[in-house]
C-alpha cells in the first residue's frame, strides 16, 4: 500500500468514516492478503467500530506478518484491553515498549491495563516511566543549544553556571504542546487518589489541567479534581 493510500485510510478513520476505510482496505487485502499495514489499519478501523474480536484477528495477523512494528503491538494491546483480555494486553503493550521505548501512548495504555488488573503500583510505575521518557526527550531538545540554556561566569575564582529562564519557558511550552503529558499526569493522580494519597493526587490533577494544550478537549482532570475537592477549577 503506497503512502498516498495509507494517508487516505488514516484520514477516513480520523474523520469517523471507518466503514469507508474498511471497504478500501478489503479490496486491497483481496489482492495482497499479507500486507501488514493494511491488516493493521483494518484492525484499527474495526476497533473504531467496536468490533473488537475482528480487530484482534486482523491485528494479530499483522503482528504475525511483521512483528517489528511497535504501533501494531500497541493497537493489538488496546483492542485486547478493551475486550477484557488484560494479561494478553500486557504482553502486547510490553512488546510495543520494548520495540519503541519512546512510544509514550504504550506506557499510558499499559498503565491503564495494570490498573484494571488491580495492580496500582505497577500502573503508577508505568505512567511515571512514560513521563520520564517524555521529559528526557523534551530536555534533549531544549538543551540542544547550551548558549540559550546557561550563563557561565567566574566568581571568586570559581566557575558558576546559571540556568537561564529559557530552559523553564521552553520546557513548559513543549510539554503543553503534547497532550500526553497531561494525560499521563492525570492518570498518575488517579493512582495516588485510589492509594489514598489525596494531597498528591490533587496537586497532579491541577498540574494536568495546567499542562493541557489550548483547544484540546480533555475534561478528565477537571472532573477528577471536582470529585476530589467538591470545587471546579
Amino acid at each position: 500500500m503506497d503512502i498516498v493510500a495509507q494517508n487516505s485510510i488514516v484520514e477516513l478513520i480520523q474523520a469517523g468514516r471507518a466503514e469507508s476505510a474498511l471497504l478500501v482496505l478489503n479490496r486491497h487485502l483481496h489482492k495482497e492478503p499479507n500486507d501488514w499495514y493494511a491488516l493493521y489499519m483494518s484492525g484499527v478501523a474495526l476497533r473504531a467500530l467496536g468490533r473488537l474480536d475482528d480487530a484482534i484477528t486482523y491485528l494479530a495477523k499483522a503482528v504475525s506478518v511483521n512483528a517489528d512494528e511497535a504501533p501494531v503491538h500497541l493497537a493489538l494491546g488496546i483492542a485486547l484491553q478493551l475486550s477484557g483480555r488484560l494479561d494478553d494486553a500486557v504482553r502486547s503493550l510490553l512488546a510495543a515498549i520494548q520495540l519503541r521505548p519512546d512510544l509514550y501512548e504504550a506506557y499510558n495504555s499499559l498503565g491503564i491495563t495494570y490498573k484494571k488488573l488491580g495492580r496500582h503500583k505497577e500502573a503508577l510505575n508505568t505512567y511515571e516511566q512514560g513521563i520520564d521518557r517524555l521529559m528526557a526527550s523534551v530536555s534533549k531538545i531544549v538543551h540542544s543549544d547550551p548558549t540559550r540554556c546557561y550563563r557561565e561566569e567566574i566568581v571568586d575564582g570559581e566557575r558558576i553556571r546559571t540556568v537561564l529562564p529559557y530552559v523553564f519557558m521552553k520546557t513548559r511550552e513543549m510539554l503543553r504542546a503534547n497532550p500526553l503529558y497531561a494525560i499521563l499526569t492525570n492518570n498518575v493522580a488517579v493512582c495516588f487518589a485510589e492509594l489514598g494519597q489525596i494531597n498528591e493526587a490533587q496537586r497532579l490533577y491541577e498540574e494536568a489541567i495546567e499542562f493541557t494544550p489550548d483547544g484540546y478537549n480533555y475534561p478528565d482532570p477537571h472532573q477528577h479534581l471536582q470529585r476530589l475537592t467538591g470545587n471546579t477549577k
